[in-house]
């Protein structure tokens, strides 16, 4: 089935998805306002780490307690108002840059509030998709939010880097809190099932007992444990490239529009492996596509930080997109289809949770290790890490079938 026919047969998931896309051009255009806003402010690589530590520490926090909550509640209330407080949270920081009271420890504070409220936009947006669309349809589904995500993303980090080049960082802030505005009054009018695990059972539990099951989930089921371990393996090779790209950016002469470039550049390559997705999901099996994928992203990524020409460092971060994007589509689609509806908050909060556990250290260790030994060679280390996990955990599944096998 063709996105078109998609959002034609779900006009509630269609209207859903246009709200969802305003929300992902205010994140496009902040994700290159804000390295660029700490690079500019401090010039420092340990600056950058804890802003990024500050995004992931909401999901270290909380990430576990709110899946629990969240499933307890009307997930498309809870977008709905994670984007309305995320629209007061970028007016503020609009009214301080324009009366010049914007500190550096209040924009840690901001990216620690945004963090928090994205990740309860992020964990229900898991259970929007399941709720709304037909399990046959779950791969159609994701590869349109994220076709339409990558694209966002593509337009609105070339965006926002001309915009902080050509104009100030107040006018991108306002345009980041009409973006999310929009959002909250689109999402606010589709009729979409937001559900609740009230829907499963009447019975009251404690969020230690619900918590405990959503765990019970995730260890009783083998396919969800790998591929949670994938994506937990991405991430270690993905955190050094994080704090790197301002720098990296700086060293081509191009500034913020490099910056935007590159990541611009990251988002097509994505574009395209949401695209291809689809059929390639029909034509290989997701255990081997994942796996694949993390060893050829991991590979990529220390090239980008060599010393070529611009349009091959564009054309790396294209490729490193799509291989990145194509694997963590089959991921989400399989996750849907395995978790039952009653769980899918519990869970999407233990994954996302445990992937980001190990990206603080990676962060603070990366940028340490920059000053000392380059940005090449610290990012070949951990992909080098990542590989050898990656070929680690492929091992112990195969020997694990193997052994099934051999019992049957």
């Amino acid at each position: 089935m063709s996105y078109i026919n998609l959002i034609k047969t779900n006009n509630a998931f269609g209207l859903y998805w246009v709200g969802n896309t305003f929300s992902l051009l205010g994140n496009a255009l902040f994700s290159v306002a804000l390295p660029w806003i700490v690079y500019k402010m401090t010039g420092s690589a340990i600056a950058l780490s804890i802003s990024i530590i500050l995004q992931m520490l909401p999901y270290i926090l909380f990430g576990l307690i709110s899946g629990a909550f969240i499933d307890r509640f009307d997930q498309k209330k809870l977008m709905v108002a994670a984007n309305l407080f995320r629209t007061i949270v970028f007016i503020t920081l609009l009214l301080l840059y324009l009366t010049e009271s914007a500190s550096l420890y209040f924009i840690y504070f901001s990216i620690f509030l945004l963090s928090f409220l994205s990740m309860i936009f992020l964990i229900c947006e898991q259970g929007i998709i399941q709720r709304n669309v037909k399990s046959d349809l779950l791969t159609a589904a994701n590869s349109l939010m994220s076709v339409s995500k990558h694209t966002i993303d593509f337009l609105g980090k070339i965006m926002s880097g001309l915009i902080l080049t050509l104009f100030t960082i107040p006018i991108t802030l306002s345009i980041i809190a009409v973006c999310l505005l929009f959002s909250v009054l689109i999402i606010s009018f589709a009729k979409i099932g937001g559900g609740s695990s009230r829907e499963v059972t009447s019975e009251k539990k404690s969020i230690t007992s619900e918590i405990k099951a959503g765990f019970k989930v995730i260890l009783d089921n083998r396919m969800l444990k790998i591929n949670i371990l994938y994506l937990f393996i991405l991430n270690i090779a993905v955190a050094p490239l994080s704090v790197a790209l301002p720098f990296i950016a700086g060293s081509t002469h191009f500034e913020a529009f490099g910056l935007g470039l590159m990541v611009a550049f990251l988002s097509l390559g994505s574009l395209v492996g949401a695209y291809v997705s689809v059929p390639l999901s029909k034509r290989c099996k997701a255990s081997m596509m994942v796996p694949l994928s993390v060893i050829l992203y991991s590979t990529l990524v220390p090239f980008v930080s060599t010393p070529i020409n611009l349009y091959v460092i564009l054309a790396i971060f294209f490729f490193i997109g799509l291989v990145s994007d194509l694997g963590i589509i089959l991921i989400n689609t399989e996750f849907q289809k395995i978790v039952p509806k009653q769980f899918i908050g519990r869970v999407s909060s233990f994954r996302t949770t445990s992937l980001r556990v190990a990206v603080p250290l990676v962060l603070v260790i990366s940028s340490l290790l920059f000053s000392q030994i380059g940005i090449f060679s610290t990012m070949a280390i951990f992909s080098g890490f990542s590989i050898i996990l990656t070929i680690l955990v492929l091992t112990a599944k195969q020997k694990v079938t193997d052994d099934q096998k051999l019992v049957s």
